[in-house]
């Protein structure tokens, strides 16, 4: 083992059907962790360096430093000075590279013919050892960070994300504009006195520690070779001893509360969200406390939140959960589309939700439930499929910062710990006082007194919600429509394959051929999971008209029993597809004999 290697851990816990790469953990000397994945089949080599530095990092002075940052870390290093070395070697040896900055992180990413992997490593490694930040290339850089914000400004999730940042306190660096722009990063430093290039060293030199870096590497070669290599192009990484990020409180601070934010999309729809602000749920990982309560907020079957607002006719879809804002707080939203007539029923479809709510509250965490999402969680992670190296190098360097290293594997399907405590303390958060209203629509009567947010030009305007409806809300009785999912008896428990065929043909067989339909069926003889796909073609002269075709096949969907919702809950969807002359249904099931009676019901 290299001398730079201080910590070595390998038990990670791997899917069953990860078989062919195996994983090391290691810690260097100057304290950068890192994961090596050894796996000879693989057609090509991935790095990804994962640093806990963000926009919410950004100095209040210059909006978009970090991402401007990461721009510049591609112009050239000491050691390979030329401009885009790197990206040009990458390319050039059928590789490709890219770069995003969120609120708390940056992240790095390659693939790279495999053979090459040793030479992109230490390219790679030069942008946290010595970057030039060439001087001038840095109003072309920052015309490039302008050019992304452009393409962004029509995006209605990108408006809705900043105008919601752009409410909270100046003071807390959630409020920030991550992505910068020319005012932000050229014409209001110029006019400030502010040294850009100055102020970038000395983000880069304060902020840029291997102490607060993640990598991890994908290649062909053993695990010893691929730690030699990470510890000696790596080590010369300078620790700092950069602080971790600390645990920030929530931005929407009481004042924000019980107010409804009208917002004037670009795209004609109609929406509602309902947001709450709830604790910091990462440390609670394994107990899943949010997607208990998404599980059963978002059901779709008899009885739930959803069947009841369609009934009414009120909303098309809903789609609740968690939503991570920092490290140290976080966000509970339901999103609402909505009917035209739902449009004006908004305060009733949130009465609604409180009477769902109120019944989740009175039922009390049940383990029956919280045992039917374990088991689908397992079966998902034990018949996960193999992702491509640079997905699986980038969630791991991320990871790494959040999770146990026996997990970084596991953590997202892990629900082991059944803790009704923490359940009833994320539910006692979905109450009336604590609520926040937002809606997207084009209604003319919001046409009068709209201010507009200042990156993305956003129209909007906040309003106190009426202290008469939070008393409503607050008083709300159950209803009767409403209850719990019953029990799903489609999770499937068998996985045994049935018998391969002796002589396995190499098409599918024709084992049905009547006047009016044909049916064909091809065993798998490759991945030997229990997965099949059900394909049903139907011929359809007036399914040349797609526009109307589509319209008609949402109707059938929605149109489904409520059984189809039950069977397809498994993380398992169906899909439909819509050519001319015809419409084909696909239905990607775990295959198990329960399956069957939604068939039969069906028919």
């Amino acid at each position: 083992m290299h001398e730079n290697v201080v910590e070595v851990y390998e038990d990670f816990i791997q899917s069953p059907n990860d078989v062919d790469r195996t994983y090391r953990g290691f810690k260097l000397k100057n304290k950068l962790r890192a994961v090596v994945v050894s796996d000879p089949t693989c057609q090509l080599s991935a790095g990804c360096m994962n640093v806990q530095v963000g926009s919410m990092y950004d100095p209040p002075d210059i909006q978009g430093l970090a991402h401007f940052l990461e721009h510049m870390l591609f112009l050239g290093t000491e050691k390979y000075p030329q401009e885009n070395e790197y990206s040009k070697f990458v390319v050039e040896h059928a590789g490709s590279m890219n770069a995003f900055t969120s609120n708390e992180h940056t992240c790095y990413y390659f693939t790279i013919d495999p053979r090459y992997l040793t030479d992109a490593l230490d390219r790679f490694a030069q942008f946290f050892i010595a970057p030039l930040f060439n001087e001038e290339r840095t109003e072309r850089e920052i015309n490039a960070v302008d050019q992304e914000h452009q393409k962004n400004i029509m995006l209605d999730s990108w408006r809705l994300n900043q105008l919601k940042k752009s409410l909270v306190s100046p003071e807390h660096p959630y409020n920030h504009f991550g992505t910068g722009n020319k005012e932000t990063l050229l014409e209001q430093p110029l006019q400030n006195g502010i040294n850009l290039r100055q102020r970038l060293l000395e983000f880069y030199t304060r902020y840029y520690s291997s102490n607060v870096m993640c990598l991890c590497v994908v290649g062909k070669e053993s695990l010893d070779e691929l730690t030699e290599m990470v510890a000696k192009i790596f080590s010369e990484i300078e620790n700092k001893d950069v602080p971790k990020t600390p645990q920030l409180s929530n931005p929407f601070t009481d004042d924000l509360l019980r107010t409804e934010l009208h917002v004037v999309p670009i795209k004609d729809v109609r929406e509602l969200m309902i947001v709450f602000n709830i604790p910091y749920m990462t440390p609670y990982y394994s107990s899943g406390p949010d997607y208990y309560v998404s599980h059963l907020i978002g059901h779709e079957g008899p009885g739930s939140l959803l069947s009841e607002l369609k009934s009414r006719q009120w909303i098309i879809s809903l789609v609740g959960g968690s939503n991570y804002g920092c490290r140290g707080f976080d966000f509970f939203s339901i999103n609402f589309s909505l009917t035209e007539e739902g449009q004006d029923h908004i305060y009733e479809i949130v009465a609604v939700f409180f009477q769902y709510v109120k019944l989740l509250k009175q039922s009390q965490p049940q383990q029956w439930i919280f045992d039917e999402c374990k088991q689908v969680w397992e079966m998902l992670f034990r018949f996960k499929e193999k992702g491509q190296p640079e997905h699986l190098a980038e969630s791991i360097a991320k990871n790494m910062h959040y999770f146990p290293p026996e997990h970084v594997l596991k953590a997202y399907f892990l629900l082991d710990n059944y803790d009704p405590t923490i359940i009833e303390i994320l539910i006692d958060c979905l109450v009336p006082s604590k609520v926040r209203l937002i809606y997207q629509m084009k209604d003319e009567v919001l046409q009068q007194n709209l201010e507009t947010e200042p990156y993305y030009g956003t129209q909007y305007c906040v309003s106190s919600i009426p202290q008469n409806m939070i008393r409503n809300w607050e008083n709300v009785t159950l209803n009767p429509a409403l209850h719990l999912p019953l029990p799903n008896i489609f999770i499937p428990t068998n996985f045994d394959l049935v018998p391969r065929l002796s002589v396995m043909p190499p098409y599918p067989r024709l084992i049905l051929d009547s006047d009016y339909t044909k049916l064909w069926f091809k065993q798998d003889d490759t991945f030997f999971v229990p997965k099949g796909t059900i394909q049903i073609e139907i011929s359809n002269y007036y399914a040349s008209n797609l526009s109307k075709f589509n319209v008609f096949v949402s109707v059938l969907f929605s149109r489904f029993p409520t059984r189809a919702h039950i069977c397809s809950s498994n993380s398992c969807p169906h899909l439909s597809c819509c050519y001319p002359h015809k419409w084909i249904l696909v239905f990607n099931k775990r295959l198990h004999r329960k399956n069957q009676r939604f068939a039969a019901d069906y028919r």
